[in-house]
């Protein structure tokens, strides 16, 4: 992917062309970037990887942008769909998902995300529900506090999706085999014990992932897994 921008500081192009040919040229960079992703985005979805929303007022206005942008929010079953080519989402299309279930986003993002009817797909780390962040910062410090079990009931009673990501938010290519199965497969246990349903999608730990931890996925049951990378889902 290539991003045409304008060339910034080259030179002094105001002094040997003038505002107006500089004014000229950044709207013809800006037509050819709008041009560029259109395209791009006609064929491809891109997944929103949230943590942490502090600011109710702010992920408004970026829900808020996107719908002003024209783009469709779809689930994460849609994309499945799309990529089955067995249903086919209105493109230009984004998916929204949330990472560790920071109760931060129960109040600043699910009413948002209610009042706009997007879908929304939050991961919770099993052993650390309820409790608060720890895999982050110095050893022994308090994170941020996480969702409790009343919390990812009623994301589900309210139609979001609940999606594992792992016990205890370990890299998982950094600990053994059968560590990585207790960490994938016992995580999406936790939760089907909590919400009492199947639990079909993953999120892997700082996106940490390698063909045999795929592999592990698939073989625990889930439908899909979801990483960091940065790009956008194609149909191939």
């Amino acid at each position: 992917m290539v991003l045409l921008k304008d060339e910034v500081g080259i030179g002094n192009a105001d002094s040997r062309c003038g505002m107006g040919w500089r004014l000229q040229r950044r709207f013809a960079f800006a037509l050819l970037n709008a041009i560029h992703w259109r395209h791009f985005y006609a064929h491809a979805i891109p997944i929103l990887c949230y943590h942490a929303i502090p600011s109710r007022r702010t992920f408004e206005m970026q829900m808020a942008c996107i719908r002003e942008c024209g783009w469709t929010v779809v689930g994460l079953r849609d994309v499945i769909g799309w990529i089955a080519r067995q249903k086919t989402p209105k493109l230009p299309a984004i998916v929204l998902t949330f990472d560790d279930c920071f109760t931060t986003q129960f109040p600043n993002a699910v009413p948002v995300l209610t009042q706009f009817s997007y879908p929304g797909t939050f991961f919770a780390v099993s052993r650390r529900i309820g409790q608060h962040l720890d895999w982050d910062g110095p050893k022994g410090t308090t994170g941020p506090s996480l969702m409790g079990r009343g919390e990812l009931l009623e994301l589900r009673q309210r139609g979001f999706d609940v999606g594992c990501h792992s016990r205890t938010h370990r890299k998982l290519s950094d600990i053994p085999s059968e560590l990585q199965k207790m960490e994938i497969s016992g995580g999406k246990q936790d939760i089907e014990n909590i919400l009492g349903e199947e639990v079909w999608c993953f999120s892997y730990p700082y996106g940490n992932h390698t063909p045999a931890l795929v592999n592990i996925v698939k073989e625990c049951g889930f439908s899909a897994a979801v990483s960091v990378q940065v790009g956008a889902v194609h149909l191939n």
